[in-house]
């Protein structure tokens, strides 16, 4: 698989009427949501996302407007959450065209990226720490060298 292949297999383009219904489906439908892309013409774009996100779909179309990409919970054929980008962009007189974009490596790497902070912060910390106490521990037993080199110069 090319590398622009690999990067649009999480990617699913949708036409949509302006009622939000599913007109028609690309073929990574099955891969990113689970459902054959066939299933889907004739039923809302709503029961794509999170029973929660629903309420918010229809702001979203009202906002419609292109380059602009809104985060959501999708929905998996199995009901499974995951995040995902969508993006409405209006087709005057024909209703809409949704990208949606599977975000769960994103945030994969993202929570991996936070730990690796949070492993490299505290490895600072603790490196501070130490530096300090050994400074503090190492200090009095030269306080005599210390002082018998002022005495000599």
């Amino acid at each position: 698989m090319t590398e622009r292949r690999q990067q649009d297999a999480g990617i699913v383009v949708a036409f949509l009427d302006a009622n939000g219904t599913i007109q028609s489906l690309s073929p990574a439908t099955g891969q990113v949501l689970g459902h054959a892309a066939s299933a889907l013409p004739g039923r809302p774009f709503a029961e794509l996302l999170a029973v929660d996100q629903r309420p918010t779909l229809q702001e979203w179309f009202g906002l419609a407007r292109p380059h602009h990409f809104a985060e959501a919970t999708g929905r998996r054929a199995n009901d499974q959450p995951f995040p995902l980008a969508i993006s409405l962009i209006p087709m005057p007189d024909q209703g809409f065209l949704a990208i949606l974009r599977d975000l769960s490596e994103q945030h994969i790497h993202r929570e991996e990226a936070r730990a690796a902070r949070t492993a490299a912060t505290q490895a600072l910390q603790d490196r501070a720490r130490f530096l300090a106490e050994m400074s503090h521990e190492l200090r009095p037993p030269f306080n005599p060298i210390i002082r018998d080199r002022k005495s000599v110069v």
